[in-house]
């Protein structure tokens, strides 16, 4: 059942050529879907098959220039790759990274830096992660300390540490925000960035421990006298806080797409095919050759009915117990929501309809200003039998928690049925609409 997901975001705009980037990235990443996310991030390790196929794709690449590998679109593209990930259960972190580090490359590197990095990353056999945050400064890049140093014959010697860089482990370099040695010619300090090989001498890195059950695990990196060569700077020396903004921009945008896409993910658990636990109570769907194609002309109930690959949902409200027994509880639509609580007519109905002087029950929702909705039945009698005042909520209350109980009770002669014998609730909750005390 977990085939279908909610596929309009209210973050990006759903023209034609977006929607089918996020058909297609929906189908490829809900392949692997949440259970694969997780146990890859429950045993340390990275999603490589995902990633390679999602590179193999295009998808990685798809806010970079054509000339480098890219698939020549924009910020809003991948914006649909990284959410439609993050909505099959798989927030991929990395692309996140891609949306800082690619934009900066593109924008500012030398074309040597550009033909050395944005096809891998493009394609995803290269991968580099963002080095900004210290522990003294955060972010603010006016307190920054990582300092590289110029060294005779052309490069830099990098001494400092970053704090909470994601994913430096799987990196094959790190875009470093660091402090200039030297200062500008406006006499004050000055940021330059520069790429530095994880491999390289003198940086080490340590993990830090962190409750967040991703892949993209959290490192202090500590650089002691790295070395940088003179080609790894992006554009010119002392411009970084400038080109930095080029990848912090798209940053907040990427952000904010994976947390959509888990919102999204979230949601069609709650909605959309979520198989419930022993004793959970959710919707009856049913997958077989003898389910409807339709309903005659209307297509909007053919598609709220019919979901995933065949799924009919029924409007039943059911649970398993625990050797797989299926217990049926009422229709969806008739259920009570009273004070946050879910109170399902037909056990309220099958209660009343034990007690000597009721005929025929129906129990429905009614407004009610403080709880929202309040329980209601409406009873026919048996003939020559008048219960006294109270006795039947007295009944009820001797088998029902109290916010099941019926706050009110009328009387009728009859209650209106369908040619089938259906009692007609939606009658009478027109009937009874009128707010209750």
């Amino acid at each position: 059942m977990n085939e279908l997901r909610l596929s309009d975001s209210p973050v990006v705009n759903s023209s034609e050529d977006r929607r089918a980037l996020r058909d297609a990235v929906g189908r490829l990443a809900g392949k692997y879907g949440r259970p694969y996310f997780q146990e890859v991030a429950k045993r340390g390790g990275f999603p490589e098959e995902l990633w390679r196929d999602l590179g193999d794709a295009g998808y990685l690449g798809v806010h970079l220039p054509e000339e480098y590998g890219g698939g020549g679109g924009g910020l809003a593209d991948l914006a649909v790759v990284i959410e439609e990930c993050a909505a099959q259960g798989c927030p991929m972190q990395y692309i996140v990274f891609s949306a800082i580090c690619g934009p900066i490359l593109a924008h500012h590197a030398s074309t040597l830096l550009k033909d050395r990095w944005l096809a891998g990353i493009a394609d995803g056999t290269r991968k580099m992660a963002f080095a900004i945050t210290e522990p003294d400064a955060g972010t603010n890049t006016h307190r920054i300390s990582t300092t590289a140093t110029p060294v005779e014959g052309g490069g830099w010697r990098l001494n400092g540490a970053k704090y909470w860089t994601s994913g430096a482990d799987e990196a094959d370099a790190l875009l470093v925000v660091c402090l200039d040695a030297e200062v500008g010619p406006s006499g004050k300090p000055t940021l330059s960035l520069l790429i530095v090989d994880t491999a390289a001498p003198g940086l080490t890195m340590q993990i830090i421990d962190s409750a967040l059950g991703a892949p993209e695990r959290q490192f202090m990196v500590f650089f002691d006298d790295v070395p940088v060569a003179a080609d790894s700077i992006i554009g010119a020396q002392g411009q970084g806080l400038k080109q930095v903004f080029a990848g912090l921009n798209p940053e907040r945008v990427a952000a904010a797409s994976i947390a959509n896409g888990i919102a999204l993910y979230a949601l069609q658990k709650v909605v959309t095919g979520e198989v419930k636990g022993a004793g959970e109570v959710g919707e009856v769907w049913i997958r077989c050759g003898q389910n409807l194609p339709g309903y005659w002309h209307q297509p909007e109930t053919t598609a709220q009915a019919l979901v995933g690959e065949g799924w009919l949902r029924t409007g039943d409200s059911a649970h398993l117990d625990a050797e797989g027994y299926l217990f049926l509880h009422d229709r969806l639509k008739d259920m009570i929501i009273s004070g946050g609580e879910n109170v399902y007519p037909a056990e309220v109905e099958n209660v009343l309809a034990d007690h000597p002087a009721v005929q025929d029950v129906a129990v429905i929702a009614v407004p009610h200003e403080h709880w929202g909705e309040t329980v209601k039945a409406v009873v026919v009698l048996r003939a020559g039998v008048v219960p006294a005042d109270g006795e039947l909520l007295a009944f009820a209350r001797t088998r029902l928690a109290r916010y099941k109980c019926p706050t009110s009770l009328e009387y009728v002669d009859t209650l209106p049925r369908n040619a089938s014998g259906k009692v007609l609730k939606k009658d009478l909750r027109a009937r009874y609409s009128v707010l209750a005390p």
